[in-house]
């Protein structure tokens, strides 16, 4: 199959299936996963509301953090459908459940890096220019050619810590992402999930879903931007 020909497919699919969703590709690197696949599309679900740490409440955040699942997973089935009718061999990213582990078994984190649809913050999450880390991911690994993004190799958090001295349970280091940096330097995951967990909302009778280290990122903001066009 022609690249700009699937490249088009996916666009489609893109655009019909959320607002400002975006996507990209790069070619897959060594021990990234297993199988004969070539290169991952890694899909970028923005949240609804550009939500920050004025006003902020857990409930609402879990309530716009989760609104994304439902057109991820229809967009997931649509390009299923769509890579089976064209015959390239195609496999769905499994979200982990956090409940269970803290590992994935492919980093679609990693690949939008490498697709150059964001970098990587001093959370450890995607950070983009237009949403910040407000956004939910899709993975889909294919064995079919694609172009591939240009990777963002370098971080643009500079100095700030906003996300840092937002965080309840202290759980992040404040060291900056560079390629090849542990997340373990950066973040304590398993200290999060233990924390929140101790914070149970007793009224929903669910773990806390903080999200203080997304909503206090100033990228995607009007503060963000002017201080993006700056450097």
């Amino acid at each position: 199959m022609e690249r700009k020909e699937l490249e088009n497919a996916i666009d489609s699919i893109v655009k019909e299936s959320y607002p400002n969703a975006f996507w990209g590709s790069c070619a897959l690197w060594k021990d990234a996963c297993k199988g004969t696949y070539t290169h991952v599309i890694v899909t970028v679900f923005p949240f609804s509301e550009m939500l920050t740490l004025k006003g902020y409440k857990e409930p609402h955040f879990r309530e716009i953090q989760y609104a994304t699942f439902p057109y991820r997973n229809e967009f997931e089935a649509k390009m299923s459908r769509m890579l089976e009718e064209k015959g390239i061999a195609h496999h769905v990213v499994v979200l982990p459940d956090l409940s269970k582990t803290m590992t994935a078994e492919f980093s679609v984190k990693e690949a939008a890096r490498r697709a150059g649809l964001g970098w990587i913050g001093k959370n450890n999450l995607l950070i983009t220019p237009g949403f910040g880390p407000r956004l939910s991911m899709s993975g889909i690994l294919v064995d079919a050619p694609l172009d591939d993004g240009i990777p963002m190799d370098k971080s643009h958090c500079g100095d700030c810590r906003k996300c840092v001295d937002a965080c309840l349970f202290k759980v992040l280091s404040g060291v900056q992402w560079e390629p090849g940096i542990s997340r373990e330097k950066m973040v304590n995951y398993q200290l999060c999930s233990d924390g929140r967990n101790r914070a149970k909302n007793t009224k929903l009778g669910r773990k806390l879903a903080c999200g203080k280290c997304i909503v206090s990122c100033p990228m995607g903001t009007e503060e963000g931007w002017e201080d993006w066009r700056e450097r």
